[in-house]
């Protein structure tokens, strides 16, 4: 009799996530299991943590780990799905599994965390509280400053082109006639603004890998009155505008290397949002934190693209009924008093910032 075809499943995203947090099995422990059911490896294991549907043994291998482990037990207690020693392995792996497949799937990369709004935020928040640090997060000198500026640019002429494939000088060129203003110029003002306040250039970064940038410039009250009225233009804006630490901020730029160059769409824009959220909860953090409540932050931003004004609406952001001068983009702004989930977030970071000690980064 032939043997019985393979059959694949993928750990829940809901699952995921918990684990994320509270913790997977001890590194060497869970590839060695996989080993003794005849494969599997460090690869099978990442892979499986990022929701690849993988051969079925392989989820009855991480069940039978993890029901010594705390995590399991918590999951099931925080969903009301009963006492785990009740349960048979069949029976855990249809609550934190999806149904069998025919075949391996890899994990849901092409899905933007932006696109998820507050969702997103919550899935970012969970999964990378707890690694506020990356190597190479922060610009650390004005050599990175440049690359982060070259990746602004790259990303604004594949927009405005609609050329996702579009080489990066041919793009930098195509975003220096819309914006009317050579990248040399502005970076020159990036890196004012960088002297003056250190968070507000950083790279998100997956396994060492810079997949994107953003620049969040905090701002005084007038600063931000004046873009927000729509009487600054934002590249001109000058050192003196910026302090810090502030509670107003405009979100200038969010850039990403192409699909093409980083097809992993969901890691990529998930470690964009996360670093987004950082830069705010460090710009913001008084030397002496004060309760969130009593300090709340407004953020503005712009529509630079379909795209963008899309992302922010699903953020929390909402019109001004102004616009940027000279190019007439339409200038949105997030000021909720502190209420909504994105504010929230960023306090959580702020808090959790404080409680780690590296504040002053």
């Amino acid at each position: 009799m032939p043997p019985a075809p393979t059959q694949y499943r993928a750990l829940t995203e809901d699952f995921r996530l918990f684990a994320e947090r509270l913790g997977w099995p001890p590194g060497k422990r869970f590839p060695k299991a996989l080993k003794d059911l005849g494969g599997g490896d460090k690869a099978i294991v990442a892979r499986m943590k990022e929701g690849a549907a993988v051969p079925e043994k392989y989820i009855r291998a991480l069940v039978g780990l993890m029901r010594n482990e705390s995590t399991l037990s918590a999951y099931f207690t925080a969903k009301r799905l009963g006492g785990i020693e009740t349960l048979t392995d069949d029976d855990i792996i249809e609550r934190i599994a999806g149904p069998l497949t025919p075949a391996p799937a890899p994990p849901p990369e092409s899905e933007d965390i932006f696109d998820k709004g507050i969702v997103g935020i919550a899935e970012v928040f969970s999964r990378f509280v707890g690694k506020l640090v990356r190597e190479g997060t922060l610009c650390r000198d004005e050599k990175d400053v440049a690359t982060a500026v070259a990746m602004i640019f790259a990303t604004v002429g594949r927009h405005v082109t609609r050329d996702a494939a579009l080489a990066d000088a041919e793009a930098i060129t195509a975003a220096e006639a819309i914006i009317g203003l050579s990248r040399d110029a502005y970076l020159e003002r990036a890196v004012a603004w960088w002297r003056k306040a250190h968070w507000s250039m950083a790279f998100a970064v997956v396994n060492r890998q810079r997949v994107g940038c953003s620049c969040v410039l905090p701002l005084t009250d007038d600063a931000y009155a004046a873009v927000r009225a729509g009487r600054q233009l934002d590249y001109e804006l000058t050192a003196d505008d910026l302090a810090v630490p502030s509670r107003s901020f405009l979100l200038e730029a969010e850039a990403e290397r192409s699909d093409a160059d980083y097809p992993q769409i969901r890691k990529r824009t998930g470690r964009q949002l996360h670093t987004l959220l950082l830069q705010v909860a460090r710009l913001s953090l008084p030397e002496s934190p004060v309760p969130y409540l009593g300090c709340p932050i407004r953020i503005l931003s712009f529509a630079g693209t379909p795209v963008n004004r899309a992302r922010l609406l699903k953020l929390g952001f909402r019109p001004t009924g102004n616009r940027l001068p000279v190019h007439n983009l339409e200038i949105l702004e997030l000021d909720d008093q502190g209420t909504s989930f994105t504010s929230l977030a960023i306090e959580g970071l702020r808090r959790r910032i404080t409680l780690e000690g590296d504040a002053r980064m």
